[in-house]
Parts: C-alpha cells; sequence; structure tokens
C-alpha cells in the first residue's frame, strides 16, 4: 500500500470518528491539494466505501452519529471502515468482493440449520429462518426491517411508535405492512411474499420497471413473488405455508429431488439426491430442526437409504 493511500484510510477514519473537528476537517483538505498522488488515493477510498453503503463519504456533511442512534449503528459503521482499509490494497480489494460484509454487520442472523426469534421494541415479532440476516431501522418516521438474506416471518406490534409504517426493505422493492402477519423470503433474483393475516402492499424500487400498476397490494390467505420487472400472480397460500416458523417442513407430492434441494437451506453440510430417486414422491410434515429424525423417517416411510460419509455429507439413494 502506498504512503498516501495509508494516509488516506487514516483521513477517512479519523473524519468519521465521533470526535473529528473542523481543525481535521481543515487539515484534511491541506493534506488532499498538497499532492496529486494524494487527491486519487482519496478518491479510491470513496469508491470503495461508497460499494458498501452506497454513497461516497463526503467532507462537506458530517456522518457522526447522534446520542440516540443504536449502537449497532456504531458496530456497522466500525466494520465497514475495516472493510475499507482491507479493501484498500489490490488484494483485499479482490478478497472484499467475495466478503458477506453485510451479514457479519448484520443487527441479527442465523447460521445454516438456526432459527431465532427476537421482539422489537414496538413490539413487533421477528422470526429468522435458516441462514438468514436482517437490520433493523427504527427512526421518527417509519420502522424498517432491511432483509439481507434469507426468510423472514413478522408479526407487527402494537406498541410504541406502531402508527408508523412498518416496512420490510429489499434489493427488489419494498414490503409495506397494513397491520399484519406475513412472510417475505430472499430467493436470490426473486422475493417471495405471503400474508397470513392483513394486507401488504408491494412497491418496487426504482430501477424496476414494471408495465402496469407499480404497486401491488396482497391479501390475506395470498402469496406473490416479485423480481425486477415483474409481478407474478398472486395464488392461495397452502394451509402449512408457515410450519417452518413452527420447525416443520410439510410437502405434498413432491419429487425428492426438490425435497433434498429444499432441504440444503437447512442441512450443514453436502446434501446429495442421487439420480435414481430423483422422481420419488414425498408427503408429509418433517422437523427441519432434526435431520436424524428426518432422515430416519424418509428410510421408514419411502424405498431410500441414506447414506452419510460425515453428518456433514449426506446421499439420499433409492433402494
Amino acid at each position: 500500500m502506498s504512503d498516501s493511500l495509508k494516509a488516506a484510510t487514516n483521513w477517512y477514519a479519523k473524519l468519521n470518528a465521533d470526535n473529528v473537528t473542523e481543525t481535521d476537517r481543515h487539515a484534511f483538505q491541506n493534506w488532499r491539494q498538497a499532492s496529486e498522488d494524494n487527491d486519487q488515493a482519496w478518491q479510491k477510498i470513496q469508491s470503495i466505501a461508497g460499494q458498501f453503503d452506497g454513497i461516497a463519504p463526503t467532507i462537506s456533511k458530517a456522518t457522526l452519529l447522534t446520542a440516540n442512534q443504536p449502537k449497532s449503528l456504531e458496530r456497522r459503521r466500525l466494520l465497514k471502515n475495516l472493510g475499507i482499509v482491507a479493501a484498500a490494497t489490490t488484494t483485499g480489494w479482490l478478497t472484499y468482493q467475495h466478503q458477506p460484509w453485510q451479514t457479519f454487520t448484520a443487527d441479527y442472523a442465523t447460521q445454516t440449520g438456526d432459527q431465532r426469534e427476537i421482539q422489537l421494541a414496538d413490539n413487533t415479532k421477528i422470526i429468522l429462518n435458516t441462514n438468514s440476516a436482517i437490520n433493523i431501522d427504527y427512526t421518527e418516521k417509519s420502522r424498517t426491517v432491511i432483509l439481507i438474506k434469507g426468510e423472514i416471518f413478522i408479526e407487527t406490534g402494537h406498541g410504541a411508535n406502531s402508527d408508523l409504517s412498518f416496512i420490510v426493505q429489499t434489493k427488489q422493492g419494498d414490503v409495506r405492512a397494513l397491520g399484519t402477519k406475513f412472510t417475505v423470503r430472499n430467493n436470490g433474483n426473486y422475493h417471495t411474499v405471503a400474508v397470513f393475516e392483513g394486507v401488504v402492499e408491494i412497491i418496487p424500487t426504482p430501477t424496476v420497471t414494471l408495465t402496469h400498476d407499480p404497486t401491488l397490494r396482497v391479501n390475506q390467505g395470498d402469496m406473490v413473488t416479485f423480481g425486477e420487472g415483474y409481478f407474478s400472480q398472486t395464488k392461495p397460500l397452502t394451509p402449512s405455508a408457515d410450519l417452518w416458523v413452527k420447525g416443520m417442513f410439510n410437502v405434498v407430492n413432491m419429487p425428492l429431488k426438490d425435497f433434498v434441494l429444499e432441504l440444503r437451506r437447512y442441512h450443514k453440510g453436502i446434501l446429495r439426491c442421487d439420480s435414481n430417486a430423483a422422481k420419488i414422491l414425498i408427503s408429509g410434515a418433517f422437523p427441519i430442526k432434526d435431520m436424524n429424525a428426518l432422515f430416519a423417517s424418509l428410510e421408514r416411510t419411502y424405498p431410500v437409504r441414506v447414506d452419510s460419509v460425515t453428518k456433514y455429507w449426506v446421499t439420499v439413494k433409492a433402494i
């Protein structure tokens, strides 16, 4: 790392510190204007910083935390700054691009096979499914939950500030709750919303181009998927659509190949389906929190054998 780049990373940390002064800002401007190398180094730090939060930091506008902001924001900012320093070298930048920074800095997260229930200040209940992560952004104007990855169940609360809008923010659009119980699942290129009580509205992000009404209303008992440029047709929920909240996975006539593919979300390690067993149809309710019990149930009920090299490498085969 060049001396200018080292200095730029130090200036970035100083200017985003809680105790930054006008003297510090003036000294920074003098440093930046002292050489072309300094200016180019700062521009690189700004570019990298923009990859973390969508905007490059500006010196004309203070970015200090106020006393009433949650400590999680301070933690996220600290980790972001550390990531910027690491990414400033060529090797560090390549490493950064393949790291799940958002998950590391999330307010709440679960690992593969785990679930977690939290209750927010307004009595909203959120259950995170396997391998999920969210940030919480409650302000004086709105209550926002940012879905980074995975799947969440939400039962909106009626406590303090419950009159404010409640929004689940995804990379493809916002899901606004109108007093409700619902789930949102991030499937990568699209999201799925299922409504169990009340109503939600889906508002696509400005980058999404739609050929019809840009807001979709989803009523109780319905589900819909949406992605960049489209909404699916709403369709009725299956009676067991929220069973995962209770630690169960229910299917009806699902090919074993698809069944195993869904189970991979909950299994720690490699889970495979032998091609000879792929078309066996599976029905029933299975405990997703106990993979050994689930595999035993499969073997008792269907013509399959579950082979495991270790508990982290499992193959389901036809008998």
